[in-house]
């Protein structure tokens, strides 16, 4: 993030999930971006980059952040599943969902962590079906 000082002028930046006071700075800093009207924030809130094939484990961070967030926001999951199943390419399919209902991000923080996370779960599940068809009806882009 240092050496990429644009990073932070679109809004990434990281999370030292070892320093728990840095970690609440860092979730602060999101909510304080997303006060601002047009700002749109990706987390990837398993906490890291992986293979979303694995099953989905959530950070608690996204639920607290949940809790105090503007009511004007929208919670987007989206989903990315990337195979090689019908052409030499890899294929790259990205669902972006409906916004998640505000009721579903009220409660604990694990609460509400785990209603994003078994949401998140189910769109992906749709999205490796309907990519995994033999004629997905999808429109190739390239």
């Amino acid at each position: 993030m240092n050496r990429y000082g644009f990073f932070k002028r679109i809004g990434c930046f990281s999370i030292d999930r070892q320093n728990p006071r840095s970690a609440v700075e860092s979730l602060n800093y999101g909510i304080e971006w997303l006060k601002t009207p047009e700002n749109s924030l990706i987390i990837y809130p398993q906490g890291k980059l992986e293979n979303p094939a694995k099953p989905i484990k959530f950070e608690t961070g996204i639920g607290w952040m949940s809790q105090r967030l503007p009511d004007c926001t929208d919670v987007v999951p989206i989903i990315q599943h990337a195979h090689q199943m019908h052409d030499a390419k890899p294929s790259l399919y990205i669902r972006l969902c409906p916004a998640i209902d505000p009721a579903l991000l009220s409660g604990t923080k694990e609460h509400i962590t785990q209603n994003l996370q078994e949401i998140t779960r189910s769109e992906f599940e749709k999205l490796v079906h309907i990519s995994s068809e033999k004629e997905p009806g999808f429109k190739k882009w390239f």
